[in-house]
């Protein structure tokens, strides 16, 4: 189900990275990556469990555009990732449990959480699953929310970012 994002993310990075060799200016993508991300995750925190495959591939490939466009760029490829991982998976466990005791009331949260995703099917009968899907659609739904506010407040950043060409410029890499 991811495949549409990191294909989105592959393609305007190593875009976005020609780019800026050529055209010498960075600022552009970073501005650009920014405004895209919050369009993109505020897009795909409004799926549900029943939205249209063009929905899901289409939301998920503007998000990725603007993690693309936005990852060949300085502190964002290591900082953001390391953040955004941490967050929303706080977000995702502390929602998932409380929506599982909404939807499904009769449902150990435990016991959703020790199943995952791909194992509540063979876990749980027939009559709980809908209620613990949607738990899951919620909990994924807030984390996108997070994800939307996140980058929308880069924004603010990006406009301030210094306009300065790097083309004919000898520029080290920094290593991993």
């Amino acid at each position: 189900m991811n495949i549409p994002m990191l294909l989105s993310v592959v393609i305007f990075s190593v875009t976005s990275g020609a780019a800026v060799t050529s055209w010498g200016y960075y600022t552009p993508f970073i501005i650009g990556g920014a405004v895209l991300m919050p369009i993109g995750y505020g897009l795909v925190s409004t799926l549900a469990a029943d939205s249209s495959a063009a929905a899901w591939i289409g939301y998920q490939v503007i998000a990725g555009a603007g993690v693309g466009m936005g990852m060949q760029q300085p502190l964002m490829a290591s900082l953001g990732g390391a953040l955004s991982v941490s967050a929303g998976q706080a977000v995702f466990t502390n929602r998932l449990e409380e929506y599982v005791r909404e939807f499904a009331p009769q449902v150990d949260p435990r016991a959703v959480l020790a199943a995952g995703a791909t194992g509540i099917r063979s876990v749980f009968a027939e009559k709980v699953l809908d209620g613990i899907v949607r738990s899951f659609n919620s909990a994924l739904t807030n984390c996108f929310w997070v994800s939307t506010a996140t980058a929308a407040a880069a924004i603010t950043g990006a406009v301030f970012v210094e306009w300065k060409s790097v083309k004919g410029k000898n520029v080290d890499m920094a290593t991993a």
